[in-house]
């Protein structure tokens, strides 16, 4: 009965990673075909969220020269248009990512967009890759390799490649302030934080597990990388353009007259009330935020029961503490896509590796996280409109279910570490 399990793990993990490594190689099918970046479907235009990153970088280098508003709509749009022609873009497709982020796009201005958006995976998928492979190096090597290509195989890995995403930047930065909290190196996770900000939902949640967990070390840390971070793009894009950036993000979040935000696929609470409500307006904005500020005083709670001692202390309560902290993160903010799903493959890995290490095993946890990356492609739109008939998005019910399943109460057992 043993060898048939393995066998059929076996199997599971060839047919999962095949699948995925063939999902890639569309990618370059596509990039020959010169239809990555834009093309049409259904007859209607679809635009990779890549080119808004690569325009970014130019409008960086006009806002120095120029004194350009880089938040206006109109030069927004006309910059894509000259990268995506001869396809036409519907609405104008708005980028309201915070100042900074422009400047750290900047070094993609000195390649052409198909050769930036290659060095980018490479980047940042190979830092994915290294953290992965940081977060299970006591694994043995088999299994080790085995997990990241499961991981790699999932569909929003895939499509972060495929978007050019800053999920993929996410990520590793996620892997890294987690691994410094744990081994007490506030200051350095505060400079993380500093620099996870170009995803800006994502800030409050790090930011409360840092002055909880490593205080005025954490505290300034942060502060001295967003300083940093701030000055120098105000020497490049101009203080005004830091102070248009509020408006700008009110109004690629709430506006109705551009592409790039679409609540109607979030995977999150707002993402569900919008199917549930059939779309959404002032007061849904207002419930997602309170849905939001609950979530991040939630995540404060469960790090304060465990720095003041009510909860188990070690490695293993850590590995917990943190995979709840991503679930409800990726739950309750107002801004979570498919691809922001790549977090979740954290709380996969640490979690797999906890209960095989302990007795009793939650075989069911175990099975829902190995059968995961498999039920991640039916976040692909074919499969997710179907969803949407029912009233429901796929991802999120996951990460509800899958927080259920761990938030519940487990049984002392040996720590096998400090976490110190």
């Amino acid at each position: 009965m043993s060898l048939r399990r393995d066998l059929i793990k076996v199997g599971y993990v060839a047919a999962i990673v095949m699948w995925g490594l063939l999902s890639y190689l569309t990618l370059f099918d596509y990039l020959r075909e010169g239809q990555l970046f834009a093309r049409s479907i259904d007859k209607r235009p679809y635009i990779n969220d890549f080119v808004n990153t690569y325009s970014a970088a130019h409008l960086t280098i006009r806002a120095f020269r120029e004194h350009i508003d880089v938040y206006d709509p109109k030069i927004q749009d006309e910059a894509v248009r000259k990268l995506i022609a001869p396809v036409v873009p519907e609405n104008p497709f708005y980028f309201q990512y915070p100042p900074q982020y422009f400047l750290l796009t900047l070094p993609l201005a000195l390649f052409s967009m198909p050769v930036a958006w290659v060095l980018w995976n490479v980047v940042f998928l190979g830092a994915s890759v290294y953290g992965m492979w940081i977060v299970i190096r006591d694994w043995r090597r088999q299994q080790a390799w085995a997990a990241i290509g499961l991981a790699l195989a999932s569909f929003p890995f895939w499509m972060s490649v495929q978007l050019g995403q800053t999920s993929l930047i996410l990520f590793p930065l996620t892997i890294g302030f987690f691994e410094l909290v744990r081994r007490r190196k506030f200051a350095w996770a505060g400079i993380v934080t500093g620099f996870i900000s170009v995803k800006l939902q994502y800030l409050p949640i790090f930011g409360i597990i840092g002055l909880i967990a490593g205080g005025w070390p954490f505290v300034w840390g942060a502060a001295a990388t967003l300083a940093a971070l701030f000055a120098a793009t105000a020497a490049v894009l101009g203080i005004d353009n830091i102070l248009r950036f509020p408006q700008a993000l009110a109004t690629g979040e709430t506006g109705h007259l551009f592409t790039g935000v679409n609540p109607f696929v979030m995977q999150n609470f707002r993402g569900e009330l919008w199917l549930l409500l059939h779309g959404e307006g002032a007061v849904s904005h207002y419930i997602c935020a309170a849905v939001f500020a609950i979530g991040v005083l939630a995540i404060g709670w469960l790090w304060w029961r465990q720095s003041s001692g009510l909860s188990p202390a070690g490695t293993n309560s850590f590995n917990q503490l943190a995979s709840q902290s991503i679930l409800i993160a990726l739950i309750t903010s107002v801004h979570t896509h498919t691809q922001d799903y790549v977090l979740a493959s954290l709380p996969c890995l640490w979690l797999w590796q906890m209960l095989n290490n302990r007795q009793p095993k939650k075989e069911g946890v175990i099975r829902f996280i190995e059968a995961s990356p498999a039920f991640s492609w039916v976040s692909l739109p074919i499969i997710q409109g179907l969803f949407a008939l029912i009233l429901i998005q796929p991802l999120f019910v996951w990460a509800v279910a899958f927080l259920a399943l761990i938030i519940t109460p487990q049984q002392q057992h040996p720590d096998s570490g400090s976490g110190d």
